[in-house]
Order: structure tokens, then sequence, then C-alpha cells
């Protein structure tokens, strides 16, 4: 979802976007430094704010190219069940105890991305359909993440600290991703899409 608006003389725009994200996250790992191992993280979710800034210029009636610098906000989060045995206090049996481990991150990056896009011409629609190709640079610029344990049953089940705090839910580990230098890096990909301009 994005919000825009352009200048525009003789071909060439400056065109800015205000924007929202939704995330599907999808990993396969369990540890990196500074992470407590509790299992494989495999899906999720995310949201974010986006803003994006960038020149474009009409080639020809159909084809027209553009750079833009995209600052996204986002905030990710995987999470699995665990599942571990744990004593009964009460009757002193051992049972097997679930809890989802969440992984919420807050990860701040820019993309570089030079466009190329397409006027599909009109067919069926009166609207302009826009066959866009866009290869991006995504660097990471700062960021942070927690781990943390909620316990989903039995329902009676408790976190006991070193103080003696009885508690469901719990923080594991927390830090800031710009101490873990496995993170910090230069992502490339590219992206396809259709764009529908109404008006």
């Amino acid at each position: 979802m994005n919000f825009g608006n352009l200048k525009s003389q003789e071909g060439f725009k400056i065109e800015s976007k205000l924007g929202y994200n939704f995330f599907i996250n999808n990993g396969n790992f369990s540890n990196f430094k500074g992470l407590i191992d509790c299992g494989t993280y495999t899906n999720g979710i995310g949201n974010g704010i986006n803003y994006e800034i960038g020149t474009s210029f009409k080639l020809n009636d159909q084809v027209n190219i553009s750079l833009n610098l995209n600052f996204i906000k986002a905030n990710l989060n995987l999470n699995h069940n665990n599942v571990f045995l744990s004593r009964d206090l009460i009757n002193n049996n051992v049972i097997t105890t679930t809890a989802i481990t969440n992984l919420d991150s807050k990860i701040d990056f820019i993309n570089i991305i030079p466009k190329l896009r397409y006027k599909i011409p009109q067919l069926f629609i009166k609207s302009e359909l826009f066959f866009s190709f866009e290869p991006f640079i995504m660097i990471p610029l700062n960021g942070s993440f927690q781990q943390s344990e909620t316990i989903e049953s039995p329902s009676n089940a408790v976190f006991i600290d070193n103080n003696g705090l009885k508690t469901q839910s719990r923080i594991i580990t927390s830090s800031d991703f710009q101490t873990l230098q496995n993170v910090y890096g230069i992502g490339f990909g590219e992206r396809c899409k259709l764009e529908n301009r109404l008006f």
C-alpha cells in the first residue's frame, strides 16, 4: 500500500512514495551470535513503514527508467513451538510442557532500486497498466532483536527465575544487531510487478 506524488517536466519526473508493508517471513535457522538455540525458526509475519524517493525519465511512450532510494523500517516476527519436560511441583510428576518461542526484530535498511517500466498496450481496460522490472541492492543500517518464551500448555505451568518469581512469559535474550558481525552485508535481488494506475 503506497501513497505518492510526483513532479514532472519534459519526460523527467521526481517521485516520492509513503507506504506500509506486510511481510511473510521464511527462515530456516536455530542460532546466530547472541541468540539462544531453542529450536528452528521457519515462518512468521511482519510489517513496516517505507519511504521512497527517486527520479524517472520517459524514454518513449511505452518505456521509462528510474533510480529510486527506498528506506524501510521493519518489524519482523518468527516463532515456533518448543516442547520440553518439566516437573509438576505439586505431585512431583514429570510432564510435557509446550511453549511458544518468539523472535522479534526491528531492522532499518535502504534499498537502491533502478527500475525499468513498460506500459502495456490497453486491451480491455481504460486505466494504465505497467510491467516493472526492479533489481535492487539492500543495505542494512541498524537493528535489534528480542527473544522471548511464553508457556502455552499446561495452563498452570510457570517459569521460576533465580529469585523465585513465577511467570508464564519471560525474555530469554536481547541484543543490538550492531554487535552481530554476521548480520551486516549487502543483499541483492530483483522483483517484477504489475502496476495499475487508475488516475
